[in-house]
């Protein structure tokens, strides 16, 4: 009798296996051929607020992450270090200014005195120079006449031609010495109104320096916060930056090989955290050179700047609603996917 051999269970459990591994590999590699992705940062054109002078930061008005609108006071600060600065500075622009306006009396008083010294030589001048005229003309006629030689007319004649010559000298020296008057008055009155800015601008940041409000240029959110009160801070140094939405945009770091095969104005789709997935986006730029992955989206070691370098890529979100827009957050991690083309 033959013994029949029991047929072998069909391997569903390696079959399941197979095609889990199959599956998974495909879902890493095949995306590869068709689209590019990279970590990506929630970036804008950032707006300081900042003192115009060293300063001591009284009070806040508005906190970090507040939404403040144009216009809106942010901070009040003050600066009583400089304020006796100022009032030196003040004064010695005063003197200076009271220099200037001796000065300017002086310099005018001179080139008018020179200028009437030439108008004087001109009119005498012109009045030698028309008796010459005259003198000629009587003498042509008696020339004429036979009751002159020709020694004498010829004397005349140059001494005519000699006078006019030196009236139009004159008179032209006259005119010159006129125009350096002009000159003296208007760079006089340039110097003089200078020192009287220099004046008022002084005193009014004097007066500035006790309480100044800080008031926010552009509606955003406040992000970067440095301040504290009571807090010293040097002229320049933003106490707050505002992030305006309507400047956000998102920095992916894509590796160069990825960068290399992509275009400005291509298409992307967006994923920011806590934001709708799938944003539409658009390369606007691909920065030609190599840095580092940001700090926050660093989450491997060979992604640290001894083993890896990338290029940003700045993408612009295309078509995102006004709501959509003020829920951007500075900072915000994200995901960048081109398709490639």
């Amino acid at each position: 009798m033959v013994r029949s051999t029991p047929r072998r269970a069909f391997p569903w459990l390696r079959v399941i296996l197979l095609l889990l591994v199959a599956g998974g590999i495909a879902y890493f590699v095949i995306p590869r051929f068709f689209y590019i992705s990279a970590d990506a940062q929630v970036q804008g054109d950032l707006v300081p607020i900042a003192p115009l002078f060293r300063a001591r930061i009284e009070r806040l008005q508005a906190h970090c992450n507040d939404r403040v609108h144009a216009g809106q006071s942010v901070a009040v600060v003050s600066n009583f270090l400089v304020a006796a600065d100022y009032e030196q500075q003040e004064e010695q622009s005063r003197q200076q200014l009271a220099a200037a306006r001796i000065a300017s009396d002086e310099g005018v008083s001179e080139a008018r005195i020179e200028e009437q010294q030439a108008r004087d030589e001109a009119l005498a001048d012109e009045l030698a120079a028309r008796k010459a005229r005259e003198l000629m003309t009587a003498t042509a006629a008696d020339f004429r006449a036979g009751a002159v030689g020709r020694a004498e007319w010829d004397a005349v004649r140059e001494d005519a031609a000699i006078a006019a010559s030196r009236a139009e000298g004159a008179t032209q020296a006259w005119h010159q010495a006129a125009e350096r008057t002009q000159r003296v008055v208007a760079d006089n009155a340039t110097k003089s109104q200078s020192y009287a800015l220099a004046v008022n601008r002084l005193g009014a940041l004097r007066d500035r320096v006790q309480a100044e409000p800080l008031h926010a240029p552009i509606s955003g959110r406040l992000v970067d916060c440095a301040a504290r009160p009571l807090a010293i801070v040097e002229a320049g140094t933003p106490i707050f930056n505002i992030f305006g939405t309507d400047r956000a945009y998102v920095l992916a770091y894509f590796s160069p090989g990825d960068a290399a095969r992509m275009r400005v104005g291509q298409l992307a789709s967006v994923d920011v955290s806590g934001m709708p997935a799938g944003l539409q986006g658009k390369i606007v730029a691909i920065y030609p050179d190599l840095t580092k992955l940001p700090d926050a989206l660093t989450k491997y070691f060979w992604q640290h700047e001894q083993w890896s370098e990338y290029r940003p890529v700045r993408v612009a979100f295309e078509g995102l609603r006004s709501d959509l827009r003020e829920q951007l957050a500075y900072g915000a991690r994200g995901t960048v996917r081109i398709r490639l083309q």
